[in-house]
């Protein structure tokens, strides 16, 4: 079978804010299924999309540009998340905030008004009733932080 070609398409608000990223083969198509069922959907001022060859291809550069560019309304569904035993979460993919703090040199109060302040972008996950940041995400702060140190200096 023939993989489609696939677009990568980021959706803008006001002041070119970025609101959303997603893949998809056929734009309109999609964009009509997000009317329907995003009730913020009205806020979407403008959308551009970049076409792969592969659906594989498109998928990658979704995930890198959801964890580097932290678009406001991506709570992803992550294709590689699984269950662990009991239905715990995978430490592979996401991460509490104590850890996260140990990784960005913060404790885990200041990560916690880094996520209330949407600094940093946690989610709500099956299995547990805290939020967790995804590793990407919080890896991808990090860097973000250490460019910004780096320019500054």
């Amino acid at each position: 079978m023939r993989s489609r070609r696939t677009a990568v398409y980021r959706c803008y608000g006001a002041s070119d804010q970025l609101l959303y990223i997603g893949a998809t083969a056929d734009i309109a198509v999609r964009m009509r299924a997000h009317e329907r069922v995003r009730s913020e959907w009205p806020q979407v001022k403008r959308v551009d999309a970049v076409w792969y060859e592969t659906r594989a291809e498109a998928l990658a550069a979704e995930s890198s540009a959801i964890a580097s560019e932290l678009p406001a309304w991506n709570r992803r569904d992550i294709p590689d998340w699984r269950p662990t035993h009991k239905g715990r979460l995978s430490t592979e993919v996401f991460m509490t905030t104590g850890e996260v703090g140990e990784l960005l040199g913060r404790n885990r109060w200041q990560v916690i008004t880094m996520v209330k302040t949407g600094r940093l972008k946690a989610t709500t996950v099956p299995g547990s009733k805290h939020r967790r940041i995804l590793r990407t995400v919080a890896e991808a702060y990090r860097d973000k932080m250490a460019k910004e140190a780096g320019g500054s200096a």
